[in-house]
């Protein structure tokens, strides 16, 4: 019994409640968030310390590399800025005892000055200009013994210190730049210039040159948690590398090589200091594939347990789906039946909760869909009838055109040419009236109102003045068919004053993109009532007469014609849109003013 009421209690309770206990019992997407964070922190912190390492390593190279180079600079400062040097070199020799003697002193100086730096510094040169001079291997020699090569990279104008680079198949590692100069084999050069003490002449050039192994000898073990290094130019072209690293790297860094950059693939972390000195750059590569996989064990562990809870959670949720869309499912297998065509199923549900509120819903819109279902058959139907009734309809005006055809014919055999032309003028006008089309141009419009007019006029006189204001460049504007005479016609019917007169000016111009019509009559106007309910019917739905059959009819909306004002403007809004329409304002006694507004399409334009 118990459990009896609580499987009712689970079936009448709303859909949103069994959703909240499933969201309870069912922790997939907490868990699986849970997971996937931890995960993500775990390698961020992991990738983060290696970047530390890796930055502080590097940082810690290229300042030795740059210790290097300033004991080297410094080295040659020194020898360039001695003023034994320069007065040697600036001075005439000559081969008494005294200039032999302080040459050979000159060469144990410079000697005594490259053993203190023998570790980095391989060979050491002096080229000097004084032709006095005589050269003294391997220390001392003339100018012209100078490769070409150095003084075509070094700039004699500036007078600065220049280092330069040459690079020889022989280097230590893979060199894979395509460069190749024409020095030294394996070895960076340094040369500063020797200037006289007063006029700043370059005297000589001191060339030191150093072997690449010992400059770069903190570069070729490797660092802490497996990084490397290399060596590149301002190019990305490698210059030194010990590690044959170039082969292990992506070369989209050497492509896109940026000094300074950060460059993350697949399996390293790759990142740049320059040497701005040599014009080189120092990477570092450090790699990640075993601390990811070390951290991709510890993981799987964790997905294990994630998983196990999924297929708990999964068989939970399945089972309580199963409970709370047993229901659904019966409403969907009724929509199978009905898609086939049988409308005589029903969705048989009791429950209050959302299952049985839709399943009486789809039993309503079933019911619904049989009541619309034949309502297309009646209107069909009346559709064919119609059919039926324009096609006799419109062989009836035909004839009786015909026939006034017949009578205007034998009226100008008698030579009564009003009447003729009044009987020509009315079978224009039921020529116009009878065409299929519910569309019209202006030209067309105006031709029938004034075939209206004519007939008009013969009953009225000149009584009845009407004036038509229209630019013959809106002749091809296209508007509804029927829209002229039926304002006109309006005016006379209900404008005229008790003298039988009335004065009526259509003016036609455009407005941007509208096309505006006024109807202005000085007849006997509308009254403030009578103009408030008929503006209120021109604002209504396009359904109002429809939907007010009962009540009187009005004689300013129903004229003689059978189209009145809100026929019009039902027919414009239905075919142009809402924005458009007619709109009308009057003063007893006075005057009535009715405004057609209309999208101005020229068919000029069209074409």
């Amino acid at each position: 019994m118990r459990i009896s009421s609580i499987i009712n209690f689970l079936r009448d309770m709303k859909l949103s409640y069994k959703l909240i206990i499933s969201i309870i019992l069912v922790v997939i997407i907490p868990v699986s968030a849970l997971g996937k964070i931890s995960y993500d922190n775990y390698i961020n912190q992991i990738k983060g310390q290696i970047y530390k390492d890796t930055q502080a390593q590097l940082l810690q190279r290229a300042g030795q590399v740059s210790e290097k180079i300033f004991l080297v600079e410094n080295f040659s400062s020194n020898l360039s800025y001695s003023y034994i040097i320069i007065n040697f070199l600036d001075g005439t020799f000559t081969t008494i005892y005294e200039d032999i003697a302080n040459y050979s002193l000159l060469e144990k100086y410079v000697t005594s000055l490259k053993a203190a730096n023998d570790s980095i510094i391989s060979s050491v040169s002096i080229f000097y200009i004084n032709p006095n001079i005589p050269e003294k291997w391997p220390l001392f020699y003339n100018i012209e013994r100078l490769d070409k090569n150095y003084l075509e990279k070094y700039d004699i104008i500036s007078k600065d210190s220049k280092w330069l680079f040459k690079e020889n198949a022989s280097l230590k590692g893979i060199v894979h730049s395509p460069k190749r100069f024409f020095f030294e084999d394996n070895e960076f050069v340094f040369i500063k210039p020797i200037l006289q003490q007063f006029s700043s002449r370059i005297i000589g050039f001191i060339k030191t040159s150093v072997k690449d192994d010992k400059l770069f000898s903190s570069i070729d073990s490797n660092g802490n948690a497996g990084t490397h290094f290399l060596l590149t130019d301002d190019e990305g072209n490698v210059v030194y590398d010990p590690n044959h690293l170039y082969d292990k790297i992506n070369p989209a860094f050497f492509t896109n090589f940026t000094a300074g950059k950060t460059f993350n693939d697949k399996n390293h972390i790759i990142m740049s200091e320059p040497i701005n000195s040599l014009n080189l750059v120092l990477i570092a590569v450090t790699s990640i594939k075993e601390p990811l996989r070390q951290a991709a064990s510890a993981s799987i562990k964790f997905l294990w347990i994630i998983l196990i809870c999924v297929a708990f959670s999964c068989i939970t949720v399945y089972l309580i789906v199963q409970l709370l869309f047993k229901k659904v499912n019966k409403i969907m297998n009724a929509m199978k039946i009905i898609s086939s065509g049988d409308l005589s199923v029903r969705v048989n549900i009791n429950s209050k909760d959302e299952a049985g509120i839709l399943a009486a819903n789809f039993n309503s819109m079933i019911e619904n869909i049989l009541a619309l279902k034949e309502m297309v058959v009646e209107r069909e139907r009346q559709i064919r009838i119609a059919e039926i009734n324009a096609l006799q309809a419109q062989i009836n005006p035909h004839f009786i055109y015909n026939t006034l055809e017949i009578f205007k014919s034998k009226l100008e055999l008698k030579k009564d040419y009003e009447i003729a032309n009044s009987i020509y003028s009315l079978g224009r006008m039921l020529r116009y009236s009878t065409r299929w089309s519910q569309e019209s141009v202006l030209k067309d419009e105006i031709d029938h109102l004034n075939n209206y007019i004519k007939l008009q006029k013969i009953n009225m006189g000149d009584n009845l003045n009407v004036f038509i204001n229209c630019s013959p460049d809106h002749y091809n504007c296209k508007t509804i068919k029927l829209l002229l005479q039926p304002l006109v016609e309006n005016c006379i019917i209900h404008g005229v004053h008790t003298n039988g007169s009335i004065n009526i000016e259509v003016n036609i111009y455009r407005d941007n993109n509208l096309l505006i019509i006024e109807v202005f009559d000085d007849g006997k106007g509308v009254s403030e009532d009578r103009l408030s309910i008929i503006q209120n019917m021109l604002k209504a739905d396009v359904n109002w007469n429809r939907n007010n059959k009962n009540q009187e009819a009005t004689p300013v909306i129903t004229n003689l014609s059978g189209i009145g004002l809100k026929n019009i403007n039902d027919r414009i809004k239905l075919g142009y849109g809402y924005e458009y329409g007619v709109y009308i304002e009057s003063e007893a006694g006075i005057y009535t003013r009715v405004t057609v507004v209309l999208p101005y399409i020229s068919l000029d334009q069209l074409q």
